[in-house]
């Protein structure tokens, strides 16, 4: 187990790529805690020099972004989560690129829920970034996933490994107190079914007390940082 990604238990941007390390058994998580500053202390920002989690470290391979991350993780330790194919690899990338359109509601409404973003006090913009939110998920699950199980089809890919973590999150019971958020049957559904493939997804509801589920479990409030 060489691998070494640095992030956090509720950091959904390192999950997928601490679940490959993790599922494929080629590594685990270090903890690396942002309230202590440690993203900032010069060990790793020998490995990034933006100070961002998720990053990676294997031998001389240190890089960082959660999406070099998942490829370098699946073309070196787990072949079948990518794909030599170059057609099927570009839709892949595509699928991962386009996570962005899905991340900026995300962003909006969940990171607010987990207490990542100040409140948003004006109920009726809250409400509408909840609805664009479900449309922009929806519309990347049709997109990609269509009518298989998963984007990778019949068993996940790395674009399933980057999206479920935060679809994961939306689903808590916090999201819906505190900012609205439900999430549709279908989305769900697509979650339930990754983790029932996914050993590893355990990860997402018990991280000593950090996971996704637990963190959310803690009723967070926004602290400035």
């Amino acid at each position: 187990m060489s691998v070494k990604v640095y992030g956090m238990p509720p950091s959904m941007n390192s999950c997928g790529p601490i679940l490959v390390a993790m599922e494929s058994k080629a590594g685990s998580m270090v903890m690396c805690n942002l309230m202590a500053g440690e993203h900032l202390k010069p060990e790793f920002l020998a490995i990034n020099p933006w100070h961002h989690i998720p990053a990676l470290e294997d031998g001389d391979v240190k890089i960082g972004e959660s999406n070099a991350i998942l490829r370098y993780l699946a073309k070196k330790y787990m072949p079948s989560l990518y794909s030599d194919d170059a057609g099927t690899a570009a839709r892949i990338d595509f699928a991962l690129d386009s996570w962005s359109e899905v991340y900026q509601f995300h962003r909006r409404t969940v990171y607010i829920a987990y207490g990542y973003m100040p409140f948003e006090k004006d109920a009726t913009v809250l409400k509408k970034s909840c609805e664009d939110y479900v449309e922009a998920a929806q519309k990347w699950l049709k997109t990609f996933k269509g009518d298989k199980p998963f984007v990778g089809g019949e068993m996940p890919c790395i674009a399933d490994y980057k999206a479920v973590p935060f679809l994961y999150a939306a689903m808590q019971p916090l999201c819906k107190e505190k900012a609205g958020l439900e999430m549709p049957k279908e989305i769900v559904a697509y979650v339930d079914a990754f983790c029932d493939k996914v050993n590893a997804s355990s990860f997402l509801s018990s991280a000593g007390g950090y996971s996704l589920r637990e963190y959310a479990a803690t009723n967070p409030e926004y602290v400035p940082h």
